[in-house]
């Protein structure tokens, strides 16, 4: 299932179907952060409105990362580490190396601005350098595309 190509992009969020969201996910070029939401989900428009900020700090700050979203109610995706049970979800797609995703681990109800940053700085291959990122403990780092799970301490 997946929603219609949006014509145009209305937000500094950049909003993915799943007809667009691998073209987009796998640019070696950027680090991308994937947003997975619901419809009717109150904490989800609260992150999308942190996100929306970061993102729009990030188009300021010319750096090579995208933030993406993608309503999981409305468009399905093929395969894993893509799964998708509940929501919200946050994942960050290091740039250079499409095998690799890391998904946000404490909870949504953890998410703040500063802490969706860190994670940013911390899991970013390509951007946000000069980033303090948290301890390694705080995001489970979910390794290729082929259902493969590593822990932290394997990476």
């Amino acid at each position: 299932m997946s929603e219609p190509v949006p014509k145009h992009q209305t937000s500094s969020i950049t909003t993915l179907v799943r007809e667009t969201f691998n073209v987009t996910v796998t640019d070696p070029k950027k680090d991308v952060v994937v947003f997975m939401t619901l419809d009717n989900c109150p904490e989800c428009d609260k992150i999308e409105k942190w996100l929306e900020d970061i993102a729009d700090q990030i188009e300021a700050m010319e750096e090579p990362c995208i933030v993406t979203k993608i309503n999981m109610d409305k468009n399905t995706l093929p395969r894993d580490p893509w799964t998708f049970q509940s929501g919200p979800r946050l994942y960050m797609v290091p740039g250079g190396n499409r095998n690799e995703t890391v998904e946000w681990f404490p909870g949504y109800m953890d998410m703040n601005p500063p802490l969706i940053k860190q994670f940013m700085g911390q899991t970013a291959k390509l951007s946000f350098k000069n980033c303090h990122a948290p301890k390694k403990e705080t995001f489970k780092n979910v390794v290729g595309v082929n259902d493969e799970l590593k822990s932290k301490d394997e990476l």
